[in-house]
């Protein structure tokens, strides 16, 4: 196992006084005594550095950023140009003669050049690089000092520790608090300038990520996680309704991956019963941290109308479950437009009852009945129609994409599709090429959703009586 420290070196000021450092973890009974090799320096990474080998014995690895400033080995001095040692390698020797002195193995030095402009895109190429370079192991840990370098470089640090987070690396990150008005103290071995271990700031970033990462996919297992480990940590305390809205959400989730249109629009309406009853809670009586997720969740789950169904629907195209959104387009939006409406009723008669299930036809055979349906059923209006077309063409989209129904089948599909083509419903060349297009297919069925309302109110006074 390897202790390897990662930091963005920052630019030696001479001025500076000399000040001692302690890591938080080291005993504080070593500071009381004469100790010849506490850490003492005036320069922030070195300090940290010195602490923490003094802390834990020994550094194998310091990766670090440097700058084009701390790489320099000229300084303009009025109008010349001289000759100077850069701060990179000051800090090197600095250490290194401090390591000797404790009779530590000097570590591997992997120095990385980065822009001084932030603006430049090649900043996280040089952090990427940092990371390539430690050819990290397993079990190896990592230290990251937060204080050195421009203002800037907090970022990039941060992005680096949740990468060798995301790689399954232990990530410790070092703050201190350098208090101007104790400068006189820190120049006493027994009361030095602390560098903390900042579980804080990794934490936030964590519940951040583990947001979007919900928010984005609609998965709750890393926001799950979180709760979890820092609850565990006592940091916060769940109450049982936000667990019970974790665990809704979970059961919401599993039914969505595997296309389960009933139970998943079962799961949807209880998780939504459950963020209702949560909403009338108390603001004291909720956790901010998971409140303030509920509220992102209860946005993107907004119900559209008096239908959960059409918002489940909008949710799934958001999150690029197109799949289960035309399945549950497919299942269920008939009855959200008229409760008595069902497919079949759509697809191949109008009278509830059918007796011959042989009356199931191609698409095309479908949507020639279609065209007759406005002479042969009463009060049939051209927005029913229009409906009928839309979610057949829905439903075909379905069959073509979820069933291994050969070439055939596919050809009259894509028979019926020309057709929808040449009525304006599809506006594409290659009808193939639409139904392999996740765009398009969405662009479908937002269509069908935005004009819902419409919809309804043409088959509000739905008949199936024929002439």
């Amino acid at each position: 196992m390897a202790n390897v420290l990662v930091f963005f070196m920052s630019t030696r000021i001479d001025s500076k006084p000399e000040i001692y450092y302690r890591y938080e973890g080291d005993k504080v009974e070593k500071y009381q005594a004469e100790d010849k090799l506490a850490p003492m320096t005036n320069h922030t990474n070195l300090g940290t550095a010195k602490a923490l080998v003094h802390a834990i014995g020994k550094i194998d690895k310091i990766s670090y950023l440097a700058s084009e400033s701390v790489r320099a080995t000229t300084v303009k001095k009025g109008d010349k140009i001289e000759s100077k040692e850069s701060d990179e390698n000051w800090f090197k020797g600095m250490l290194d003669s401090y390591l000797k002195d404790c009779k530590i193995t000097v570590p591997e030095y992997i120095g990385i050049p980065i822009n001084d402009n932030f603006s430049d895109s090649s900043v996280m190429d040089s952090a990427i690089n940092l990371i390539d370079r430690l050819k990290l192991t397993k079990g190896d840990k990592v230290y990251i000092d937060y204080t050195g370098g421009m203002r800037q470089a907090a970022s990039i640090l941060l992005a680096i520790s949740k990468i060798l987070k995301l790689k399954g690396f232990e990530v410790t990150i070092l703050t201190n608090y350098y208090n101007i008005d104790k400068k006189e103290e820190y120049k006493n071995p027994h009361s030095p300038l602390v560098i903390n271990e900042n579980k804080n700031v990794s934490n936030g970033v964590d519940y951040v990520s583990a947001t979007q990462y919900f928010l984005a996919t609609g998965d709750i297992s890393r926001l799950k996680n979180w709760f979890e480990i820092t609850c565990a940590s006592n940091e916060i305390t769940l109450e049982q309704k936000e667990r019970d809205i974790i665990e809704k959400f979970e059961q919401f989730y599993k039914a969505i991956s595997l296309c389960q249109a009933d139970i998943t629009t079962a799961c949807w309406d209880a998780l939504q019963t459950e963020l209702d009853n949560y909403e009338n809670i108390e603001k004291e009586n909720k956790t901010s941290t998971f409140a303030y997720v509920v509220d992102l969740m209860s946005a993107e789950m907004e119900k559209e109308g008096d239908s959960n169904i059409v918002s489940l629907i909008y949710w799934c195209l958001r999150h690029n479950f197109i799949q289960q959104a035309v399945t549950i387009f497919n299942e269920k939006l008939p009855l959200v437009v008229n409760d008595k409406l069902t497919k079949q009723q759509l697809m191949y008669k109008f009278p509830k009852e059918i007796k011959d299930r042989e009356t199931k036809q191609s698409y095309f055979g479908i949507y020639d009945r279609l065209q007759k349906d406005s002479s042969s059923v009463e009060n049939i209006s051209a927005t029913q129609i229009e409906f009928k077309k839309r979610y057949l063409l829905l439903d075909a989209v379905r069959d073509y994409t979820n069933h291994a129904s050969g070439e055939e089948n596919h050809g009259q599909i894509e028979e019926f599709l020309a057709k929808m083509k040449e009525e304006g419903i599809v506006e594409v060349d290659n009808i193939r090429a639409f139904l392999e297009n996740v765009d398009g297919i969405k662009e479908q069925i937002i269509n069908v959703l935005d004009n819902i309302k419409g919809y309804q109110d043409a088959w509000e006074n739905y008949n199936t009586k024929e002439k």
